[in-house]
């Protein structure tokens, strides 16, 4: 007869309360389970609020190397969400940033940045080459009455006269009505060879139909995540307080607005959540950081559909070393996870937990959502990508970017009031400057925790959805001589992997 083996070393995250401590990434590792899936019967789309769906758990957090118009863009169009950062005094900054990004890639841009007929040839230049835009309808009293295009600009940069003087006609356009399909102006395309429709209702004109756009939403990045105007998706944060920055967002067409506080259990959070959901019910919100059971449960009572889950974990913050608070993650995590369960049982509305911090593997990512996260939100893992703000350079050897926390003293000089807003004394820093490894673009990064992600849901613990996969691993408590182990020993030199760079 076959002895029965239970060891007392393996836990389940059900009952981490049992363990009377608080863990976090590296004290734990998953333990294989068997799976008869692979890689491709997995789905890891998930929810961060009842009306926003992503094709990755993935969102790039809103720091100011981190997350501005390129990353939020590229964010969405490999099916994650980039959330811009705030720390802008002039709130227009970041409205423009949210417009770009709901305009880079529409069905028909009904609001597209228009130019007047008398402005001079250097302006639609510098709209056009420096800015990007790939075309401009252009405007006199009140009616469209052409375009202008590269093509349509001289060659050199000190042409002189007006837009009117190099603009092609309207008549020269295809034109269709606001009711035209996507198939009828693909099949219009192709019979008239342009790229670009103009809509108008009669004389009123209504917006574009750009053919980039059709190929990238059916082709180029057909896991995208868009609203039902098909435009990229977009979140914004804001500090407790400033209903006026909120209002412009949510006019501009942001998707999810950030509540944006160190301790989002504070009654200024918690108060201006509550304000923000009355005064727009159907916006998704996104609230925090918090890190206790209480914490969350007074910002789901207050109407946050998601909850920003973390303190003192993210790879620039000093708040544990200055201020002696925090949580380790992973314990933060669960925490969260057991409020939103329990605001569900009772009151019958989803609520979703975000990991905010402490990723410096994909490992970590998995542990994070296999504790109950529903999204893994990350500042460090993307700040050196291509799109996040700023250029690369070299330093010391080493291709580089730069990272700094939105509590360090450059960012507080810049504008950032996270760790403390509108205080008469001295604003402490709560976190530090540095630099991170180029490493390319974005959509690598994401490739790399995506097949990661899937790979040990099927093949090592044999779940194939993220609601299955919550809370489903057991796990193990290692010491530090395992945590030295699981990592690459006794070899005399590493050429490292894109997704694996030394001990962090």
């Amino acid at each position: 007869m076959a002895r029965k083996f239970a060891p007392k070393y393996r836990y389940s995250f059900e009952n981490m309360y049992d363990l009377d401590v608080a863990l976090t990434f590296d004290d734990i590792i998953l333990t294989p389970q068997s799976s008869k899936l692979q890689p491709g019967e997995c789905g890891i789309t998930t929810k961060i609020s009842d009306k926003i769906q992503l094709n990755t758990p993935f969102i790039s957090a809103p720091m100011d190397t981190v997350t501005g118009f390129r990353m939020a863009k590229a964010m969405a169009r490999h099916g994650g969400l980039g959330v811009i950062y705030r720390n802008k005094s002039n709130a227009h900054e970041q409205l423009d940033q949210v417009k770009a990004v709901k305009r880079s890639e529409n069905w028909i841009i009904r609001d597209p940045v228009i130019i007047e007929a008398d402005k001079p040839v250097s302006y639609a230049q510098e709209l056009i080459i420096d800015k990007g835009y790939s075309g401009l309808p252009v405007f006199e009293n009140g009616e469209c009455k052409g375009f202008v295009t590269m093509r349509d600009l001289p060659e050199f940069r000190k042409a002189t006269g007006t837009v009117r003087d190099i603009m092609t006609p309207r008549s020269k356009f295809v034109t269709v009505t606001p009711d035209v399909t996507e198939e009828e102006a693909i099949s219009r395309m192709g019979e008239e060879k342009v790229e670009k429709l103009l809509v108008f209702d009669g004389e009123q004109f209504e917006g574009m139909i750009v053919k980039k756009d059709i190929r990238n939403r059916r082709k180029v990045y057909p896991n995208g995540v868009r609203d039902e105007n098909q435009s990229l998706i977009a979140g914004a944060a804001v500090a407790p307080g400033d209903h006026n920055r909120v209002e412009l967002l949510v006019d501009a067409g942001l998707d999810v607005l950030v509540i944006d506080a160190a301790n989002g259990g504070h009654i200024d959070v918690v108060n201006f959540t509550r304000e923000i959901r009355d005064s727009y019910p159907t916006l998704s919100i996104m609230s925090g950081n918090v890190a206790t059971y209480e914490g969350a449960m007074d910002l789901l009572d207050a109407g946050a559909d998601s909850i920003r889950t973390g303190i003192g974990a993210g790879a620039t913050c000093t708040t544990r070393m200055v201020m002696g608070v925090g949580m380790p993650q992973l314990a933060a995590i669960y925490e969260v996870r057991c409020a939103a369960d329990d605001f569900i049982e009772e009151n019958g509305k989803k609520s979703y937990v975000i990991a905010d911090g402490g990723i410096r593997y994909s490992g970590d990512a998995i542990k994070a959502i296999a504790a109950g996260a529903d999204a893994s939100m990350m500042g460090n893992i993307f700040s050196g990508a291509k799109e996040s703000p700023g250029e690369a350079y070299y330093h010391q050897g080493q291709l580089v970017k730069d990272l700094r926390g939105m509590g360090s003293e450059g960012a507080i000089k810049d504008g950032s009031l996270r760790y403390g807003a509108d205080q008469k004394r001295r604003i402490l820093a709560e976190g530090i400057e540095g630099v991170v490894r180029y490493k390319g673009p974005v959509q690598g990064i994401i490739e790399d925790y995506d097949g990661a992600l899937m790979t040990a849901m099927t093949k090592y613990i044999g779940n194939g959805k993220i609601k299955d996969f919550q809370w489903g691993p057991t796990f193990v408590r290692q010491t530090l001589p395992g945590l030295i182990e699981g990592h690459p020993h006794d070899i005399l030199s590493i050429k490292e992997a894109s997704n694996y760079q030394g001990r962090q």
